[in-house]
């Protein structure tokens, strides 16, 4: 998961408005401790995302990892 996660954080930087990477990193990052971090990807996901559906996915993530 680890490599998956390191992967993802480098698409991010190469391309940081590409809403993939941070969809992912939002459900990949609270399996290896990192709650804060996922939190900002989940928030930067549901701002760039159009889909009404995919929306409410991400604040369903916001609000589990806001508790």
């Amino acid at each position: 998961m680890k490599a998956g996660v390191a992967a993802y954080k480098k698409a991010a930087k190469l391309k940081p408005s590409a809403k993939g990477p941070h969809q992912a990193l939002c459900r990949l990052l609270p399996g290896v401790g990192q709650r804060e971090q996922a939190l900002s990807h989940c928030k930067r996901w549901r701002a760039m995302e159009r889909s009404p559906v995919a929306k409410r996915a991400a604040d369903r993530m916001i609000a589990r990892l806001s508790r």
